[in-house]
């Protein structure tokens, strides 16, 4: 053996430093030897590669990797809680440090986890967000991307997924090809009776996925199954491939679906012409399909048609679809499906416009949308974003509701000592605010040379409406800042 890696270290240039390295035994023969001998250390149950330990047992990996690296980072959190740091802050502490950390996990582990650990992990983030203190603001507002008025702070589940589904949706692309790369090839051919990109589209549930051995692929497959589960994508998906599909039997010995394959119909979505299950003299007239593949398309309707409750119409297609048609040789594969997956669960908002509007009456669509797309735009400083996200969430605990929660404590306004110091008082009603924000209008009047009627859309949330402004894009901020009384 080590003279075999002389020679390679002869060849390369290569020099195998055996002080850092490390015997792991496989077999059991391997375990009954003894090797007081070697330079190097034997590793017998675990060892540690690029950042992952690779157990013994594939049960283990989860334990000696996601679980100690949750404790890992909760550990750090605890000790960094002290530091004074803004909400905005500490967000950027969970991007920049504890997301890069588990996405190169999810990516190199595809394990299954259930979503039990992710509910512990958002425990951990939360509580060094608001220092150990009771959530203001739901965590799926804080989850928003900055485009809808959210903090961007990292969905570890959505991570996850998007992390393993990269993995799936080059399956899909490479099923049927000669040429791929080898570890897809690998992975694809983990078993000769199933097709796993079949599986990827199948109608669940499915437990046909068990009877691979391969545990990557048949964790990757589950966590695709528990992805499609959460969002209700039972059905099948006209994504599947047409060959090489052991679910559409003919397709396994019948050679006219080969020239399907090769003339353009790759999956079921190409028997689909405007939306409708396209009938043969229109598949033979765009695929130039010989009269003697009649009998092929009859078999493929028939396998087709109770798969699809509306047939002749065409489903709806949806993300599932999407990523099984996907080309994943791109850049940034993860991030697209991360948004992708973002994009379907919206954040309620009801619950706010409804209570803002209680306060100011009702809002256009129009108005909204300025409102949201203000809230990070509103300045490059973070601190002053973070008090629009603040001011629109109605984050800020006004007296009024301290009163509710602690009954000594009085709902009045500390500052006129008449009325109920609720939001809309504390930011704009009050008495002993009329004269500041008379004096912010007419100093806006002032630098727009036109005349400012007070307005609280403007002054909270820096939405002019109808008012004939013409301002620059770089200009709006600017004027925004000054808007919210400290």
């Amino acid at each position: 053996m080590f003279l075999l890696l002389d020679q390679f270290s002869q060849i390369s240039g290569n020099k195998l430093n055996l002080h850092k390295s490390e015997l792991f035994l496989i077999n059991k023969e391997a375990q009954e030897l003894t090797f007081r001998d070697l330079p190097f250390k034997v590793a017998h149950n675990q060892f540690t590669y690029l950042g992952i330990t690779v157990t013994r047992k594939f049960k283990d990996l989860f334990h000696e990797n996601f679980a100690n690296l949750s404790y890992t980072i909760k550990q750090s959190l605890v000790q960094w809680s002290s530091l004074s740091m803004s909400l905005v802050g500490r967000i950027n502490v969970v991007k920049m440090y504890v997301l890069p950390k588990f996405l190169y996990l999810f990516q190199s582990i595809p394990i299954f986890i259930p979503k039990s650990f992710f509910d512990s992990l958002d425990s951990i983030i939360l509580s060094y967000l608001w220092k150990n203190k009771r959530s203001r603001i739901n965590k799926i507002h804080l989850q928003k991307s900055k485009k809808e008025c959210g903090m961007a702070l990292p969905n570890f589940g959505l991570y996850y997924w998007a992390a393993n589904i990269r993995c799936a949706t080059f399956w899909s692309f490479f099923h049927g090809q000669p040429e791929c790369p080898n570890w897809v090839a690998m992975e694809l051919s983990s078993t000769k009776e199933l097709s796993i990109s079949a599986l990827l589209g199948s109608a669940l549930p499915s437990s046909l996925s068990r009877l691979i051995a391969n545990p990557l692929v048949r964790h990757t497959l589950r966590i695709w199954a528990q992805f499609r589960k959460c969002y209700g994508f039972h059905g099948f998906s006209v994504s599947s491939p047409v060959i090489h599909n052991h679910f559409f039997l003919p397709t396994t010995y019948n050679s006219a679906f080969q020239v399907w394959y090769r003339k353009g119909i790759r999956r079921f979505e190409d028997l689909f012409i405007d939306n409708r299950f396209a009938s043969f003299q229109q598949l033979s007239v765009k695929f130039s399909l010989p009269n003697a593949h009649f009998f092929s398309y009859l078999q493929i309707r028939h396998f087709i048609a109770p798969l699809i409750p509306n047939i002749p119409e065409m489903p709806v297609k949806n993300v599932m679809d999407l990523f099984l048609s996907i080309n994943p040789l791109g850049k940034g594969l993860i991030s697209i499906i991360q948004d992708k997956l973002a994009a379907l669960r919206r954040a309620p908002v009801d619950k706010i416009k409804m209570a803002w509007e209680h306060d100011l009456n009702t809002l256009s669509d129009e108005c909204w949308d300025s409102i949201f797309k203000s809230v990070n735009s509103t300045s490059l400083c973070a601190r002053h974003c973070l008090l629009q996200f603040k001011i629109v969430h109605r984050a800020h605990m006004s007296k009024s509701k301290l009163s509710r929660l602690y009954p000594d404590i009085s709902p009045l306004c500390d500052k006129c000592k008449r009325g109920v110091a609720s939001l809309i008082h504390m930011y704009w009603f009050c008495p002993s605010l009329e004269k500041f924000w008379k004096d912010v209008f007419t100093t806006l009047s002032y630098i727009l040379n036109q005349h400012l009627e007070p307005n609280p859309l403007i002054a909270l949330f820096g939405f002019w409406g109808e008012t004939d402004l013409r301002l620059e894009s770089d200009q709006m901020p600017n004027i925004i800042l000054c808007l919210s009384p400290g």
